[in-house]
């Protein structure tokens, strides 16, 4: 298992001047310039993970799992305006998961999914606070 993607955002372009290796092109053996993308890819965690059956028709979804706690940087993200919302996305679900009942549920999940689960995906976000260039 392993994960196929991740988060990056374009942060800008440039150029560099590198030697061309192309046999039988005009410019072979000489310096060429040529324009760059510059990426940056912030520091990412996992909040969650979604498990799939396969079924005839595809996949089905056999429930999400989140994590007991998430930050508040992920929270803002669910309401359009933080500062005037109630700020509640996730509470019963941390108090859930501090419980008995809500640590039995979760293994019982966790079960489900390694019994049934053919795919699975986790739900991440970026950690824009830990970038050099933080402007949020």
């Amino acid at each position: 298992p392993h994960l196929t993607a991740f988060m990056c955002f374009k942060a800008g372009m440039t150029h560099i001047v590198r030697d061309l290796d192309r046999p039988g092109s005009k410019v072979n053996k000489k310096e060429v310039v040529e324009a760059v993308t510059v990426l940056e890819a912030p520091p990412m965690v996992v909040v969650g993970i979604t498990a799939y059956r396969e079924t005839p028709v595809g996949l089905k979804a056999l429930g999400t799992m989140w994590a007991n706690h998430v930050s508040t940087e992920f929270r803002r993200r669910f309401y359009k305006n933080w500062k005037q919302s109630a700020q509640k996305a996730f509470t019963k679900r941390m108090s859930f998961a501090k419980k008995k009942a809500g640590k039995a549920a979760n293994e019982a999940m966790l079960a489900r999914f390694i019994k049934k689960g053919v795919v699975l995906r986790v739900i991440a976000h970026t950690q824009h606070k830990k970038l050099r260039s933080h402007t949020i």
